[in-house]
């Protein structure tokens, strides 16, 4: 019996011994070990009880997993570029596909970049808001959608918020996937292909997808003509409506609209910068476009079948609604075509100008339709050369009566021709800050720069309150102004009539074709009648005594392109040469038999008679 227990407290005290030394030789060693109890087996792995209370907090399983408190963290690997997430339910894993649903609220703080690289699909759904501040990179697996954002099934508050640091709306997209921003939109169109391409809302789909083809640019059978090879025949409706040719394979994006068809294998094309052939492509069909604009400056606008294109104004006090620049380098260019299909229906216009007069007086003038012709850089220009306001031309391929032009009932006149003698102007001055300088009779001082004989040209109006002055012996209505460098801004010029002591009277002009010295053009009025010569300039200063119109520059601040005069002309009166008034009545010109040119039709005032002067100068009576 007494064998026994001293066995037994030999057996009792080992452990003591073994865990006393243990404590020792970690206490001795880096690690500092506190009270704990420590157990392990083979069954039972290795548990620790850091805070000695009978719970083991963390179990390294036989397995080679780990329970830390409630967690249990595999042992089990995954595959390559997978993750470790828990169920929830205190168990972990790796996988491939990760799926975070129904989190309430995540806040992640990076002080520079956040790199995220997977290959497989990351599905976020978030119950509040999700907001990413700073610099977010997101790339995926090849050839795969990179990123989704799919709203709730009750969305109807946006999709995508941008906004700056203060909260404030940059951009959004809403849940019908309409998009807005406040500060516009920059694109850049790809090779052959729009930067900007709009569609009906039925037009979403293509019509026609599958295709396979090449295109020919030019010196095949015919310039221009793209032929498929597999897919669906093209139909006369692709070229009668225009619908256009989307190609989807290596010239992804590049755009042409169908111009004839030729056969239901090839059609004609009008390529966006196609300038080379583009054998093995695949395309599709799509309707014409509402609005496109592409790759070298092309554009195109479709008003489908029952739209419109209007451009509006109110209020306006601007110089131009719209403007349309030829700047030709080639012969045989077009500022402006209009191309009508009337199709048989009666009463097809190309083009109506409305012009409502609201109030108008005295002296007030307006046109529906003006044409300006500026022939002054035409040097070598002869007898042959032509050049014409308007040219109606015709075939003859029917019965119908063509008429060139068809002035209808109301008109006082139907064709007035104005004769009028242009001559150089008898006097003319520039004043630039208040110094007068000849520009017509200088004996070389001034150049005689308004003169179109001589070969000087200067600027004018150099400054806000400038003026040039054109003067004769005896009154004019008419100053021909010809620029040899146009004004890039209206110089908004007031004009005035001299009168004798230095007054002078603003001057109301029937119509300013320079447009502020922006082209140009004549400068028409009534010769005022109580206009008198003058022998002072608006400043005071000295001049010839004439009949002078001044006219002032009245635009304040810079103009970047000041105009240049080549010279000026003026014109007795706004004469009547020939009148067809609105009843159709022919009143011809009237002049004196010495004055009138041979091969000439006219009333004689010599003879009181309407008189034919043949090319022998003798004058015949008509009747």
């Amino acid at each position: 019996m007494k064998k026994i227990l001293f066995f037994t407290a030999i057996l009792l005290l080992l452990p003591i011994i073994s865990y006393a030394q243990l404590r020792d030789s970690w206490e001795g060693g880096d690690l500092q070990m506190q009270e704990f109890s420590i157990r392990g087996g083979s069954n039972t792995g290795l548990r620790l009880d850091p805070d000695n209370d009978g719970i083991d907090e963390t179990v390294v399983e036989t397995d080679g997993s780990i329970t830390m408190d409630e967690v249990n963290y595999t042992g089990t690997d995954g595959v390559a570029n997978s993750v470790l997430i828990t169920d929830g339910a205190g168990d972990t894993l790796f996988s491939n596909d990760l799926d975070l649903d129904s989190i309430s609220s995540v806040t992640m703080t990076i002080d520079e970049v956040l790199s995220v690289s997977y290959a497989r699909i990351i599905n976020l759904s978030v119950s509040e808001d999700l907001s990413v501040y700073g610099n977010t990179v997101l790339g995926g697996k090849d050839n795969e959608v990179q990123l989704t954002i799919v709203g709730n099934e009750n969305q109807s508050a946006l999709l995508v918020n941008v906004t700056d640091a203060t909260g404030t709306g940059l951009a959004q997209v809403w849940h019908t996937g309409h998009f807005q921003n406040i500060d516009g939109v920059r694109t850049v169109a790809p090779p052959m292909g729009p930067a900007i391409w709009t569609h009906n809302a039925t037009d979403e789909e293509p019509l026609r997808t599958g295709g396979v083809g090449s295109y020919d640019h030019t010196g095949g059978v015919q310039e221009q003509l793209f032929t498929k090879t597999a897919g669906d025949d093209f139909i006369s409706e692709d070229a009668s409506i225009g619908n256009w040719i989307l190609l989807s394979g290596i010239n992804l994006g590049a755009v042409a609209e169908i111009k004839r068809l030729v056969s239901a294998d090839s059609v004609i094309v009008s390529g966006v910068g196609w300038d080379g052939d583009l054998p093995s492509q695949t395309f599709e069909v799509f309707s014409h476009p509402l609005f496109m604009s592409g790759d070298l400056g092309n554009h195109e606008f479709s008003v489908s079948n029952s739209g419109e294109f209007e451009v509006f104004s109110y209020n306006f006090t601007g110089g131009k609604v719209a403007e349309i620049e030829l700047d030709s380098a080639a012969a045989q260019t077009i500022g402006l075509e209009i191309e009508v299909k009337a199709n048989g229906n009666t009463g097809a216009v190309a083009s109506v100008v409305d012009y409502n007069t609201g109030t108008m007086g005295a002296n007030d003038v307006g046109a529906g339709f003006v044409v300006r012709i500026d022939e002054t850089a035409a040097t070598d220009a002869t007898i042959s050369t032509l050049l014409a306001s308007f040219v109606s031309q015709t075939t003859t391929n029917s019965d119908a009566v063509k008429t060139a032009f068809l002035a209808q009932a109301g008109h006082d006149s139907a064709l007035v021709v104005q004769g009028s003698v242009e001559e150089d102007p008898d006097y003319g001055y520039e004043t630039t800050s208040g110094v007068s300088v000849d520009r017509v009779n200088s004996a070389g001082g001034g150049d005689d720069a308004f003169l179109e004989a001589s070969a000087s040209n200067v600027t004018i109006f150099d400054s806000n309150g400038d003026d040039i002055l054109i003067g004769s012996d005896a009154t004019f209505e008419d100053i021909a102004v010809n620029l040899l460098v146009d004004s890039d801004k209206d110089l908004l010029p007031l004009f005035w009539y001299s009168q004798a002591g230095g007054n002078w009277t603003l001057l109301i002009v029937q119509g300013d074709g320079t447009n502020g010295f922006q082209q140009s053009g004549n400068i028409i009025f009534n010769a005022p009648p109580d206009w008198t010569k003058d022998d002072e300039d608006l400043d005071g200063n000295a001049i010839t005594d004439a009949y002078y119109v001044a006219i002032t520059r009245n635009r304040p601040g810079a103009v970047p392109v000041l105009p240049t005069e080549d010279h000026f002309h003026t014109f007795a009166s706004q004469d009547t040469g020939m009148t067809i008034d609105g009843k159709g009545y022919i009143l011809p010109r009237a002049s004196s038999d010495s004055a009138a040119p041979n091969n000439a039709i006219y009333y004689s005032a010599t003879q009181s008679a309407l008189v034919y002067k043949d090319s022998n100068g003798v004058v015949n009576d008509l009747y």
